[in-house]
């Protein structure tokens, strides 16, 4: 499992989607890219989901939309890799 931020904090800058796609296509597990600052991106490696069984897309509400205290993490990947992470008690 490898994991990728984009764009990363504090500087803002964005991976390239050709890159991703080269790294997915290079990585033996999964493709985690955090996208929590994605809003302030010029585009999204969420269309990388369908070309490449390996990616899984994260977001968060909890920068652009000033959720912190919102736990929820909308994101998309393979469907067998999406499962629910929520544990009711």
């Amino acid at each position: 499992m490898f994991f990728l931020t984009t764009p990363n904090a504090p500087l803002g800058c964005a991976v390239p989607l050709d890159y991703i796609a080269e790294v997915a296509q290079r990585c033996s597990g999964l493709l985690v890219v955090d996208e929590a600052y994605v809003d302030f991106a010029e585009c999204s490696a969420l269309e990388l989901v369908k070309s490449h069984a390996n990616v899984v897309v994260t977001r968060t509400f909890s920068k652009s939309y000033s959720l912190a205290g919102d736990a929820s993490r909308p994101g998309g990947g393979p469907p067998g890799d999406c499962r629910s992470t929520r544990q009711d008690p």
